[in-house]
């Protein structure tokens, strides 16, 4: 291990035979992650990118071979049967100023509504899809980090980075014109954010 990191397992076997020491460990733990996070995001982001973008690229090119292309906006963003409950509302709203029935998700809105104001359907779901992907590379971190700071340690963050930066199951939502991505998404940066200012006190 590097220096910092013997330095977090000896304060953090010092918490452990001493409790009263929470505030001491809490900041050595503070200092020790932002020193490693600033060191490796760089890399990490492109790892997560790289693998991410192979499997993308394999599951866009399995929906174009077995979807019908009225399914697929320009090759890359695949229609299901509930896509027009999120989308439609915001585009009546958009054109005509009310939505034509309640919308599932309006916070959908925030994200797409723009990319259809400037783009137009078919390209502004083309973005919502790159928003979408983006967005689950840097929570693909924000994962790994929660595994850290909730005791994994390294190995943990390493294993949860490889893990669910290679898992289909997960990537193939980014290309989906629904709520799973977006909402997994916001659910793990909500998570991370509470663990970092209970470990931050910030």
């Amino acid at each position: 291990f590097p220096s910092h990191d013997k330095e977090l397992i000896l304060v953090s076997c010092i918490y452990r035979s001493k409790p009263n020491l929470d505030a001491f460990h809490c900041e050595v733990m503070s200092k020790w992650s932002e020193r490693i996070w600033n060191n490796r995001i760089r890399r990490d982001l492109l790892l997560v990118l790289g693998i991410k973008l192979l499997i993308g690229i394999f599951l866009v090119t399995e929906f174009n071979l077995n979807y019908p292309e009225s399914r697929i906006n320009k090759g890359l963003a695949v229609i299901v049967g509930d896509t027009h409950t999120y989308l439609t509302p915001i585009e009546m709203l958009i054109d005509n100023g009310t939505p034509l029935f309640p919308c599932r998700m309006p916070g959908h809105l925030l994200i797409y509504g723009p990319a259809y104001a400037l783009l137009g359907r078919e390209w502004g779901t083309v973005a919502l899809v790159c928003i979408q992907f983006l967005f689950s590379v840097v929570t693909t971190l924000f994962l790994a980090r929660i595994a850290f700071i909730l005791g994994g340690g390294k190995k943990s963050y390493n294993v949860v980075l490889i893990l669910y930066s290679a898992s289909t199951f997960v990537s193939v939502w980014d290309f989906v014109l629904s709520a799973d991505s977006l909402s997994l998404s916001l659910l793990i940066t909500a998570v991370y954010m509470l663990l970092t200012c209970i470990v931050t006190g910030k």
